[in-house]
Protein backbone atom coordinates (compact mmCIF):
# COMPACT_ATOMS: atom_id res chain seq x y z
CA UNK A 1 0.00 0.00 0.00
CA UNK A 2 0.99 3.58 -0.30
CA UNK A 3 3.09 5.41 2.10
CA UNK A 4 1.10 5.26 5.59
CA UNK A 5 1.80 9.37 5.96
CA UNK A 6 -0.09 9.89 2.88
CA UNK A 7 -3.23 8.11 3.78
CA UNK A 8 -3.20 8.97 7.73
CA UNK A 9 -5.01 11.45 7.64
CA UNK A 10 -7.96 10.62 5.25
CA UNK A 11 -8.09 7.35 7.33
CA UNK A 12 -8.17 9.10 10.79
CA UNK A 13 -11.24 10.87 9.15
CA UNK A 14 -12.78 7.87 7.95
CA UNK A 15 -11.73 5.00 9.85
CA UNK A 16 -14.07 2.49 8.25
CA UNK A 17 -12.94 3.56 4.72
CA UNK A 18 -9.38 2.53 6.33
CA UNK A 19 -10.57 -0.53 7.40
CA UNK A 20 -12.41 -1.97 4.32
CA UNK A 21 -9.36 -0.43 2.15
CA UNK A 22 -6.80 -2.65 4.36
CA UNK A 23 -8.94 -5.90 4.36
CA UNK A 24 -9.29 -5.52 0.45
CA UNK A 25 -6.13 -4.18 -0.59
CA UNK A 26 -4.96 -6.22 -3.47
CA UNK A 27 -8.24 -7.34 -4.67
CA UNK A 28 -10.79 -6.02 -7.42
CA UNK A 29 -13.19 -5.60 -4.25
CA UNK A 30 -10.56 -2.85 -3.14
CA UNK A 31 -10.87 -1.08 -6.50
CA UNK A 32 -14.14 -1.47 -6.90
CA UNK A 33 -14.77 0.30 -3.22
CA UNK A 34 -12.08 2.80 -4.14
CA UNK A 35 -13.89 3.69 -7.50
CA UNK A 36 -17.54 3.66 -5.64
CA UNK A 37 -16.13 6.59 -2.94
CA UNK A 38 -15.53 8.78 -5.85
CA UNK A 39 -18.62 8.16 -7.67
CA UNK A 40 -22.29 9.31 -6.84
CA UNK A 41 -24.08 6.32 -6.16
CA UNK A 42 -26.85 8.47 -3.62
CA UNK A 43 -28.84 10.51 -6.78
CA UNK A 44 -26.53 13.96 -5.94
CA UNK A 45 -27.26 13.46 -2.24
CA UNK A 46 -23.18 12.51 -1.66
CA UNK A 47 -21.60 15.20 -0.20
CA UNK A 48 -18.54 14.18 -1.79
CA UNK A 49 -14.63 14.60 0.02
CA UNK A 50 -13.16 17.46 0.17
CA UNK A 51 -10.13 17.96 -1.95
CA UNK A 52 -7.34 16.78 0.04
CA UNK A 53 -8.70 13.41 0.77
CA UNK A 54 -10.00 13.31 -2.66
CA UNK A 55 -6.82 13.40 -3.97
CA UNK A 56 -5.53 10.98 -1.49
CA UNK A 57 -8.08 8.45 -2.67
CA UNK A 58 -7.21 8.79 -6.34
CA UNK A 59 -3.80 7.92 -5.44
CA UNK A 60 -4.99 5.36 -3.57
CA UNK A 61 -6.49 3.94 -6.90
CA UNK A 62 -3.42 4.73 -8.94
CA UNK A 63 -1.07 2.55 -6.51
CA UNK A 64 -3.57 0.15 -6.74
CA UNK A 65 -4.10 -0.01 -10.22
CA UNK A 66 0.32 0.00 -10.93
CA UNK A 67 0.51 -2.99 -8.22
CA UNK A 68 -2.15 -4.89 -9.31
CA UNK A 69 -2.99 -3.65 -12.85
CA UNK A 70 -5.03 -7.19 -13.38
CA UNK A 71 -7.78 -5.33 -11.78
CA UNK A 72 -8.04 -1.88 -13.86
CA UNK A 73 -10.18 -2.74 -16.21
CA UNK A 74 -10.52 1.23 -17.68
CA UNK A 75 -7.01 0.79 -19.49
CA UNK A 76 -5.55 4.72 -18.11
CA UNK A 77 -8.78 6.62 -18.65
CA UNK A 78 -8.34 9.49 -16.87
CA UNK A 79 -12.07 9.44 -15.75
CA UNK A 80 -12.29 5.81 -15.10
CA UNK A 81 -14.98 6.23 -13.16
CA UNK A 82 -17.10 7.85 -15.90
CA UNK A 83 -16.47 6.19 -19.31
CA UNK A 84 -17.93 2.37 -19.56
CA UNK A 85 -14.91 -0.07 -20.73
CA UNK A 86 -15.54 -1.09 -24.22
CA UNK A 87 -13.97 -4.03 -26.08
CA UNK A 88 -11.57 -2.59 -29.11
CA UNK A 89 -11.99 -3.74 -32.23
CA UNK A 90 -10.96 -2.80 -35.36
CA UNK A 91 -13.41 -0.93 -37.17
CA UNK A 92 -15.36 -2.73 -39.78
CA UNK A 93 -14.05 -2.14 -43.29
CA UNK A 94 -15.38 0.83 -45.37
CA UNK A 95 -17.51 -0.53 -48.41
CA UNK A 96 -18.24 1.29 -51.09
CA UNK A 97 -21.88 1.28 -53.02
CA UNK A 98 -20.04 1.86 -56.51
CA UNK A 99 -23.50 2.43 -58.32
CA UNK A 100 -23.77 5.79 -55.84
CA UNK A 101 -20.28 6.91 -57.02
CA UNK A 102 -21.05 6.05 -60.47
CA UNK A 103 -23.96 8.34 -60.49
CA UNK A 104 -22.18 11.01 -58.89
CA UNK A 105 -19.49 10.82 -61.65
CA UNK A 106 -21.86 10.78 -64.13
CA UNK A 107 -23.86 13.72 -62.80
CA UNK A 108 -20.62 15.81 -61.95
CA UNK A 109 -19.70 14.90 -66.02
CA UNK A 110 -23.29 16.32 -67.36
CA UNK A 111 -22.84 19.24 -65.46
CA UNK A 112 -19.77 19.78 -66.92
CA UNK A 113 -20.53 18.80 -70.30
CA UNK A 114 -24.19 20.82 -69.91
CA UNK A 115 -21.47 23.56 -68.87
CA UNK A 116 -19.41 23.51 -71.58
CA UNK A 117 -22.01 23.41 -73.90
CA UNK A 118 -24.16 26.90 -72.77
CA UNK A 119 -20.28 28.13 -72.42
CA UNK A 120 -20.28 27.55 -76.45
CA UNK A 121 -23.64 28.37 -77.52
CA UNK A 122 -22.84 32.40 -75.86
Amino acid sequence: MMNETETQELFEAYPHVANRVKVLWGSDGCRALLMSLIGDSRDGARTGFDPKHAKIIFKLISHHDKEFPEFNTTHDNPVPFIVKRIDRKAPPPIQHDWSVIGLIVKMILVALVFGLVHSLSK
